[in-house]
């Protein structure tokens, strides 16, 4: 069918494969027209997939797929174009800055529940790229959010759900009574709860030393080194296969599980902001690309 027929049945109101009659509320084909035409993709399909041929274009099929690497590649960039489009779009409400220490970088920034209430939408099965599919789209209103970079994210986390202060300070003495390297004098008793939020901030400063190159843990790739805002990075991108092991070696989180091995290689120290951005940047920091950014958070505390 030619370009010329296909636009005079469209301005006609036509059915574009036979031009007899009109076409469906929506699409631009009768119901009759397009029935054959799925039976017969369907089948074609099908015939590819037996014979390990792309269901797209004539190309060999990707090992475990049923297309070729050149249409997942195609299709993966058409999904992350879309997916940064609409985050743009909904990071403009908070000028796409962070609302807690100004950063800009784009590759930095994530949304945030404003009351910490995250989990009620995961267990509705609301992820965030659910938020930013329907935010748009008017299917689920901004209010209970903010804009934060992935290292206030990771410190609020930290900090019992509340936002880094001048008062914010990384207490892990186990001591009834007694001094605490990340503190100015001495600190009352504690109860049962905050010993085990003490002991657990000490075991992630040890395990953060360790893969560290300094005296004190800090980020390989910006320096940064505000406790809050460092975690563990796999230096060979192998965290889905750790956080798969987790579930079956009863880990409650990826600490505990280098811990129980030994302290093994293959991690290394990085803030937050660093960590997600190279993840979301074919692995390379967006700081070392811009000059605008101030990946190097400066620490609240001090």
């Amino acid at each position: 069918m030619s370009d010329r027929t296909r636009i005079e049945r469209i301005e006609n109101n036509l059915c574009i494969w036979c031009g007899k009659i009109p076409p469906v509320s929506g699409i631009q084909c009768c119901q009759k027209c397009r029935e054959i035409r799925s039976s017969t993709e369907k089948e074609q399909s099908r015939i590819k997939r037996q014979l390990g041929i792309c269901t797209r274009c004539p190309m060999p099929a990707a090992p475990g797929s049923h297309r070729c690497r050149s249409c997942l590649d195609k299709d993966n960039t058409r999904a992350i174009t879309k997916y940064y489009s609409n985050a743009d779009q909904i990071l403009s409400i908070w000028d796409s800055k962070c609302v807690a220490c100004g950063e800009t970088e784009y590759f930095f920034l994530t949304l945030d529940h404003i009351k910490n209430d995250g989990y009620c939408d995961k267990q509705n099965g609301i992820y965030k790229k659910d938020l930013v599919r329907n935010i748009p789209k008017g299917l689920y209103s901004p209010d209970g959010l903010q804009c934060l970079c992935h290292n206030c994210q990771l410190a609020k986390v930290r900090n019992n759900g509340n936002i880094l202060t001048s008062d914010s300070t990384w207490t892990c003495c186990l001591l009834p009574w007694g001094k605490c390297i990340h503190t100015k004098g001495r600190i009352a008793r504690m109860n049962k709860t905050e010993y085990d939020q003490r002991y657990w901030r000490l075991r992630v400063y040890e395990t953060l030393l360790k893969y560290s190159t300094s005296e004190v843990p800090i980020c390989v790739c910006c320096g940064c080194d505000n406790i809050w805002y460092l975690t563990l990075d796999h230096i060979d991108d192998t965290g889905a296969q750790d956080r798969a092991a987790m579930t079956l070696d009863g880990s409650t989180n990826m600490y505990s599980r280098v811990r129980k091995l030994g302290y093994p290689d293959g991690y290394q120290t990085m803030c937050a902001n660093c960590n997600f951005g190279r993840s979301r940047n074919n692995r390379i920091c967006p700081h070392k690309q811009l000059t605008n950014s101030s990946c190097y958070a400066t620490s609240v505390c001090e």
